[in-house]
């Protein structure tokens, strides 16, 4: 039985080699991913300044900036039929012990401050 997959970036469906594909082939996966990091440095810059010129962040508005250029790029998305994100339980589960070094590591930084 064959099973059919829907492509993240350009909604085709299409018979994938692995279960675990996303793309109908190689330029849907350029796109999405190139997408994703320009989007990406964009956000993780102002993100940057939200976290360490907080009262800059706060003057200018930083916070409702970045959910606006979210939504608009939500929306392109959405005109154009294509997944805006991957959601991350796929890589906070592929990621956990990582995750659970970096979660204790913080809280023994915290608990040697007090």
């Amino acid at each position: 039985m064959t099973h059919t997959h829907t492509c993240i970036e350009c909604a085709v469906e299409f018979t994938p080699k692995k279960s675990s594909a996303h793309f109908c082939g190689t330029p849907c996966r350029k796109a999405f991913n190139n997408r994703r990091m320009t989007r990406g440095a964009i956000i993780y810059d102002l993100f940057c300044a939200m976290r360490y010129d907080r009262s800059w962040a706060k003057t200018v508005g930083l916070w409702q900036l970045m959910c606006r250029l979210l939504s608009e790029w939500r929306e392109e998305d959405q005109e154009r039929n294509r997944q805006t994100f991957v959601r991350p339980q796929g890589w906070v589960n592929e990621n956990a012990a990582w995750l659970r070094s970096k979660v204790f590591k913080v809280a023994i930084g915290r608990g040697a401050r007090k």
